[in-house]
């Protein structure tokens, strides 16, 4: 069974590629075409990328593009993909831009049949296209009761729920990303898009910590299981983003879990988390940065995919004595204590094979353990005074400026 963050971020990337125009790469597998469309700006987020080079490059590695429809009239775009480490067919529904999105979801939940309503009849009709047969004058690319998945950002996501409620056979996951709820006081929502089944087992819902509480916050989304991440914002792009950082120490640790990244992420208290985490992982992989945060973050999970028997173990809540204790037994403790890292991964590394715990004495071990704690939870520590800790032996004085 795949690690849910990885899930979580294969189906992201999915609903931040049915925003470009993929119509001129259909049945394509790693070409540059299909590259260069990715790495296009999409406009609907002001990025100026949504894909970086390598994120374009592996993302095409995987994903066929089966075929795609946009109706002018409603709105309503969708593209199915092909998964070729599944093996599955996923339908990605594309949102709509955050500017627009609040009149939208003012006539949804009037009650009035507006745009998300047409959009809903775009999506049956856009399904039906690919499950009737050719000879019927269909597309026949989908079985009649074929298992796919279906992920959607914004009111893709919010469409992608009604999809899974009124298919429920035929779906394996959904997965939404910041999207509003259908349910709650909105009522006659259930009966305006004829949903009579619940299926919210399959239903996992993806939102940001600061997302656009209009959005993310409109409803009762339809699922068993909601996810937070931090800091990531309305935009599809940014949330997927945060995802893919997430997925670094879930490549290391297929049992890793959100909350436990989450936890990591709010207690390793520097000005930036990711760039500094990234840049920590790069000197431990023996990794040349890239000078883009997104492609290094790349690089570091092909490598993580080239070795084996990786483990972590972050350092966040260890105490700067159970810290130094452990350097003396653990290589990868004492690595992470020298190069002040806040987790260590235990594994075979090149970076190890140099460093010995005999080459250091008790009074540098505690003495960096203490750095290395206060480094971590610098934060919790703020005075409006500069705060000095001297380290002993060392012929220096380590200072935190406030």
């Amino acid at each position: 069974m795949a690690n849910e963050i990885l899930s979580y971020e294969s189906n992201a990337w999915m609903a931040v590629a049915t925003y470009h125009d993929l119509t001129s790469v259909f049945g394509q597998l790693d070409t540059q075409a299909y590259r260069n469309i990715l790495q296009e700006n999409t406009g609907v987020f002001a990025e100026s990328y949504d894909f970086t080079q390598s994120q374009a490059e592996e993302f095409a590695k995987r994903y066929r593009v089966e075929y795609q429809y946009s109706d002018n009239i409603t709105g309503f775009g969708a593209t199915l993909f092909w998964d070729n480490e599944l093996n599955r067919h996923v339908i990605a529904i594309r949102g709509t831009e955050a500017n627009t999105f609040k009149d939208i979801l003012n006539d949804v939940f009037l009650g009035t049949t507006g745009v998300a309503y047409e959009q809903n009849v775009a999506l049956e009709a856009f399904y039906r296209r690919l499950t009737t047969p050719v000879s019927e004058g269909g597309l026949g690319l989908l079985g009649t009761n074929e298992i796919i998945d279906v992920t959607g950002h914004s009111l893709g996501g919010f469409l992608a729920q009604i999809f899974v409620s009124k298919h429920p056979i035929v779906v394996n996951e959904a997965y939404t990303y910041n999207a509003p709820g259908i349910d709650g006081i909105w009522g006659n929502i259930k009966v305006m898009f004829g949903i009579d089944v619940y299926s919210e087992s399959k239903i996992t819902n993806i939102i940001a910590g600061d997302g656009l509480t209009f959005v993310a916050g409109i409803g009762i989304n339809l699922g068993s299981i909601d996810v937070e991440f931090p800091n990531s914002g309305h935009s599809s792009v940014t949330l997927a983003n945060m995802i893919s950082f997430y997925s670094i120490f879930a490549e290391i640790n297929k049992e890793m879990t959100v909350g436990e990244v989450t936890e990591f992420y709010e207690s390793y208290h520097v000005d930036n988390v990711i760039s500094t985490s990234v840049e920590k992982l790069l000197n431990l992989f023996q990794i040349s940065s890239s000078g883009n945060v997104a492609d290094d973050i790349v690089s570091i999970k092909q490598q993580i995919n080239n070795s084996t028997n990786l483990n972590i173990d972050f350092l966040t809540d260890n105490t700067a004595a159970s810290i130094s204790s452990q350097a003396k037994t653990d290589t990868a403790t004492l690595y992470a204590l020298v190069h002040l890292t806040p987790f260590a991964i235990q594994g075979n590394l090149e970076a190890y094979n140099n460093i010995n715990a005999n080459d250091y004495s008790e009074m540098y071990l505690k003495d960096r353990s203490q750095m290395l704690y206060y480094t971590i939870h610098l934060d919790k520590y703020d005075t409006t005074d500069v705060t000095t800790y001297k380290i002993r032996g060392q012929g220096f004085t380590f200072n935190f400026l406030h």
